[in-house]
């Protein structure tokens, strides 16, 4: 009879163990303060509040202001003598008919296309600030949908936790108690316990992870007048995002990342901006030429001097041989680097769709099956349990091969996640995943 009661009880307190740990995965977790978040509403306010991002914008703005002072023309110089001391009247600054006063006004004309050189570099430094926009917000996105995706997992792994400690523990205070009753063998208490403390030190590394994940998120979204003080849950459609697969070829994501990634397209620019310089500097060695008018009241062979002047400096000693020479090293120097950013291109991306490729594959082959399969045996287990089939040594080994399987099943999904994001991030926009 000792043994009867023994064995039924620790069946009895597994039983509604299992039954806890199979609800845990379908609840929310009540008990955790935050605020349920999808990946579009942080994804707003990434673009809303992020004071790189708006620090990015900022930098555009002034570009796009040197593009305006580009296009100016250079500022007329008028020039205005006075004589101080007329020796024959006797004055000091003498405006009269006895006196002189001399006016010039020139305009400097720029030859060569100065100008139009200027506003084609003013026009690269834009393109390339709203490219470097680009890079920041394509790097700051795939820090959010990564930081997302495993915040998703991790807060699916600790209501695991939390509910199985919680169910755990009561079961751990009742079987002590049958145990002082003799109902039980002291061995099924010590195993129970061996369980909890396993669970409470898993339980404590998801948690760090989970601090520094929600920091990472808050750091992404929160602006110069807002301050983030809840925890951040994710909510996620898995479903939705097991009917995204990888369905295009290599040299077709190749394709977009040419046309999308922000980093080469700044390499390409910085090309186009250099050949830019070299225009200019070749422009420079054409001397400017100034055009003005004159006039002197007393101070030419006759009254009233009215004089057309021209100028220019004369090209002899400086044609700005130096800076040409320096521009056609830098220019060729930009279109080594544009060469290396596409190789690091190709090759970067060959390798993360190869490892995008194989765990989407595995995933999709091997993991979806997996809980169905554990919960059909799941149910097999507690129908043994209570027809007393299956010993607590068993059960209990089920149960540590199950936490196992759900903790490996989380890792599976969110490398498979993690890798679509790192293929988003080589190609340079979202081609996988919501």
């Amino acid at each position: 009879m000792k043994y009867f009661y023994s064995f039924f009880g620790a069946g009895l307190l597994s039983v509604c163990l299992f039954s806890s740990l199979l609800r845990a995965q379908d609840q929310t977790d009540e008990g955790r303060p935050g605020q349920m978040m999808t990946l579009q509403q942080l994804s707003t306010q990434l673009a809303t509040n992020n004071l790189e991002l708006i620090a990015g914008k900022l930098n555009i703005q002034s570009s796009a202001a040197l593009e305006i002072q580009a296009d100016m023309w250079p500022n007329p110089n008028l020039q205005i003598g006075q004589n101080i001391y007329n020796h024959e009247t006797k004055k000091y600054f003498d405006v009269g008919p006895n006196g002189n006063t001399d006016f010039s006004l020139t305009q400097t004309i720029r030859l060569g296309d100065k100008r139009k050189s200027e506003k084609a570099i003013a026009s690269y430094e834009t393109k390339i600030a709203e490219q470097t926009l680009r890079e920041r917000l394509r790097n700051v996105n795939h820090d959010l949908r990564e930081s997302f995706y495993r915040a998703y997992f991790q807060h699916q792994t600790l209501l695991f936790f939390d509910r199985s400690i919680q169910t755990i523990q009561n079961t751990v205070a009742k079987t002590q108690k049958s145990y002082e009753g003799r109902s039980v063998l002291l061995s099924e208490v010590f195993r129970l316990k061996a369980i909890l403390v396993a669970l409470q030190n898993q339980r404590m590394d998801v948690l760090s992870s989970w601090s520094d994940t929600q920091l990472a998120l808050k750091k992404l979204v929160w602006g110069e007048n807002k301050r983030i003080d809840y925890d951040i849950i994710p909510e996620l459609d898995l479903d939705q995002l097991d009917k995204s697969v990888i369905n295009k070829s290599y040299d077709e994501y190749l394709s977009v990342a040419r046309q999308k990634r922000p980093d080469f397209l700044t390499a390409s620019f910085a090309v186009e901006e250099e050949k830019a310089k070299l225009e200019f500097e070749k422009a420079q060695a054409i001397p400017d030429l100034a055009v003005g008018v004159a006039y002197s009241k007393s101070g030419g062979y006759i009254k009233d001097y009215y004089a057309l002047t021209l100028g220019m400096d004369l090209p002899i000693f400086n044609r700005n041989q130096g800076k040409i020479s320096a521009e056609t090293f830098a220019a060729k120097s930009k279109e080594t680097e544009k060469t290396r950013a596409e190789g690091e291109l190709e090759y970067e991306l060959k390798s993360i769709y190869n490892k995008a490729v194989t765990l989407d594959k595995a995933y999709h082959e091997v993991d979806r099956g997996f809980s169905k399969e554990y919960s059909a045996l799941a149910a097999q287990m507690v129908t043994n349990y209570q027809n007393r089939n299956i010993s607590i040594i068993a059960f209990a080994d089920f149960f540590e091969a199950y936490r196992e399987g759900l903790i490996q099943s989380n890792e599976i999904q969110l490398k498979r996640l993690l890798a679509c994001e790192e293929l988003n991030r080589a190609v340079g926009e979202i081609v996988l995943l919501p």
